[in-house]
């Protein structure tokens, strides 16, 4: 009999699994303006990590031709907040877009997307400084204006969400060294765009979704001496193995505390492997265009 009800009771469990509580859902969702309340980890991040990785943006890249406006290619990112109103991303997000503009005179909008809990808010960006081209110095810095500022500046509450405050200065730390082995994380936005055709068969665009999710992963090699650090100007890159999404360039890799070791800006063929462009880089970048970090 009591073979028969622990039988019975393992069943039972196997066809209706426990739903995931609130407490399993701490420091692993959160609650995003369109899609409500999302899971956005695997499991229950560190603190430290679950703050930090708030501090991140969508940079939307937009090539315009001079002749056609109506001509137009959108190229988009993530955008790492590394101080405030300046925002940190990859080179090739602008170079993405060029392609498809090659031989048309074209003007560069560069434009940030906040996904707030209850208002998604769009603003203007300006062009700071961007990376050596024909170098692995795959990195852009955009800035807002001062009106973006003033209401970042506002209060944040329940009532009144001022979904604007993540731009101001989060302290986020950079760190130089990271042992292979570690664990750290990988923080971005993939947003997927979808195309719509109207009934007279012009095409336009819209979002579908906006996946925001924070992978965990490990370092397992540290790229110094070969060739391409010398060839592209570039100190030192990391290999991680697990986790990433197309999207997520110039996206935040967080230590176990929080601190940032570097950008995402590439993956493997097969995405089995993600290259991260160091701490290290990012600094000697932002110190030649004068940026303070």
């Amino acid at each position: 009999m009591l073979q028969k009800t622990a039988l019975l009771l393992f069943l039972f469990a196997l066809l209706h699994p426990p739903g995931v509580s609130a407490q399993d859902l701490t420091r692993r969702s959160e609650s995003v303006v369109g899609l409500g309340q999302v899971i956005i980890a695997d499991a229950p991040l560190p603190e430290s990590v679950f703050r930090a990785q708030k501090h991140k943006i969508i940079v939307q890249v937009t090539l315009i031709d001079r002749k056609d406006p109506s001509f137009r290619q959108t190229s988009m990112g993530t955008g790492t907040i590394i101080g405030a109103g300046t925002i940190l991303t990859n080179r090739h997000v602008l170079d993405g877009a060029k392609p498809v503009m090659a031989g048309r005179e074209h003007t560069s909008v560069f434009s940030g997307l906040i996904l707030g809990e209850t208002h998604m808010a769009e603003f203007p960006l300006h062009l700071v400084g961007v990376g050596e081209a024909g170098t692995y110095k795959d990195f852009m810095v955009l800035q807002t204006g001062a009106e973006i500022m003033q209401r970042a500046v506002q209060p944040n509450t329940p009532t009144n969400p001022n979904p604007y405050r993540i731009l101001m200065n989060n302290g986020l730390k950079l760190v130089d060294e990271i042992r292979k082995g570690e664990r750290v994380y990988i923080t971005g936005y993939s947003p997927v765009y979808g195309e719509l055709k109207n009934a007279d068969g012009r095409i336009s665009g819209a979002y579908v979704d906006f996946i925001n999710y924070t992978f965990p992963a490990e370092v397992v090699a540290k790229i110094e001496e070969m060739p391409m650090n010398r060839a592209g100007k570039v100190k030192k890159l990391y290999r991680l193995k697990d986790g990433a999404e197309p999207g997520f360039s110039g996206g935040m890799v967080l230590d176990e505390r929080g601190r940032l070791i570097g950008i995402t800006f590439s993956l493997s063929p097969a995405r089995n492997f993600v290259y991260v462009l160091s701490a290290e880089d990012i600094k000697n970048f932002l110190r030649a265009n004068k940026v303070n970090f």
